[in-house]
């Protein structure tokens, strides 16, 4: 979950002016990253030696 203070952050970070695309990207990149460091502080990843067995050979 996004908190008020980094939404903020984030569109203080934007350009004076910018495109309603750009503040949806930056917000879901936004989104992603705090979902990733959620996971991560959960447990819920998976390391890479025990991910590799399950990649296709030309992306290992």
């Amino acid at each position: 979950m996004i908190t008020k203070e980094k939404l903020i952050e984030t569109i203080q970070h934007l350009p004076t002016n910018f495109s309603m695309e750009e503040v949806y990207e930056s917000l879901l990149l936004l989104e992603k990253i705090e979902k990733g460091l959620q996971d991560s502080a959960e447990g819920k990843v998976i390391a890479e030696i025990e991910l590799d067995p399950h990649l296709p050979s030309w992306l290992v």
